[in-house]
């Protein structure tokens, strides 16, 4: 079916649905077989991939995927929940940045090596994620969007997600993703002496940063590498496949990810929200056909 559809929306060109972003009825335009960074919102400038991560925020926040991104900022801000997102250049940084206050919401780039992570270029914070300037449990909520991918040591990276959570805060995050390998690929490896170590063809993807050089990719990531990961350090962790053609969401790699940071205080059960404290309707405001699995074998 999700083939049948994808070939039908190509060769329209543009349809009609709804955009989680804008919270607006939108036209998709389609123009590439690559749907996960194409079907295009003509109100909000998303793509498909950015939608997808908005389902996972309301997973997060209110156990359903269908909140609007505008719900998940005004639940942010009443609860005053400070949110870090590792991009100054996205559609979802540019809603966050309007709709949160500026104490509740941290954004960053990565320059290279030659800065220091806290250091301003610019106007812009430049974070190095294996070792940021964060504090301890800064964050209630931290967002990434493929960017794990272009870092070294992915490892290291998600053990400093990790630190910079409050206990029960909540990382929600976009990769390259290979659903049913038992190990992650390693594409790149940064050697001791700062050089890369191309383990296959070399892959880059664009990079607003630096649109002329574009960025490594040292690693795609599985399922269960990625569990035994998180799990081992008591975190809970799961993937959704999204799919809903009224968000704009086709294709068969609709897969993001949430852990949720062990709670030394006070064990949330399988099933709470992100604080256990939003469990109503959330602002569903278009048809519910978007669906999510927490395993992929599911």
């Amino acid at each position: 079916m999700d083939e049948s559809l994808c070939r039908s929306v190509l060769r329209g060109g543009r349809y009609g649905g709804f955009c989680n972003i804008a919270g607006a009825e939108t036209d998709f335009t389609v123009k590439s077989e690559n749907m996960r960074e194409n079907i295009v919102s003509t109100v909000s400038s998303s793509i498909n991939r950015h939608r997808q991560l908005v389902c996972a925020l309301s997973v997060a926040l209110f156990n359903h995927p269908y909140a609007t991104l505008a719900t998940i900022a005004d639940c942010l801000r009443r609860q005053s929940r400070k949110t870090y997102i590792a991009e100054k250049h996205s559609v979802l940084w540019r809603f966050l940045r309007e709709h949160l206050d500026p104490d509740l919401l941290v954004s960053s780039e990565y320059f290279g090596s030659n800065y220091d992570s806290g250091e301003l270029v610019g106007d812009t914070l430049h974070q190095d994620l294996e070792a940021s300037s964060f504090r301890d449990a800064e964050f209630d909520v931290v967002i990434t969007q493929d960017v794990f991918e272009h870092i070294p040591d992915a490892i290291a990276a998600e053990t400093e997600v990790m630190r910079i959570l409050k206990p029960g805060g909540v990382y929600c995050f976009s990769v390259p993703f290979l659903p049913y390998e038992t190990h992650d690929l390693i594409l790149a490896a940064r050697k001791s002496d700062g050089s890369i170590d191309h383990l296959a063809d070399p892959q880059y993807h664009e990079d607003p940063v630096r649109p002329d050089e574009g960025v490594l990719v040292y690693r795609i990531f599985s399922f269960s590498d990625m569990k035994k990961r998180f799990e081992s350090s008591g975190h809970q962790f799961k993937s959704f496949r999204f799919w809903s053609k009224p968000l704009g969401i086709l294709g068969d790699n609709g897969w993001v990810h949430i852990v949720r940071k062990r709670n030394s205080a006070a064990s949330l059960g399988a099933d709470a929200g992100l604080w256990g404290m939003e469990h109503a309707d959330g602002g569903r405001g278009f048809p519910s056909t978007a669906g999510a699995h927490s395993d992929p074998d599911s």
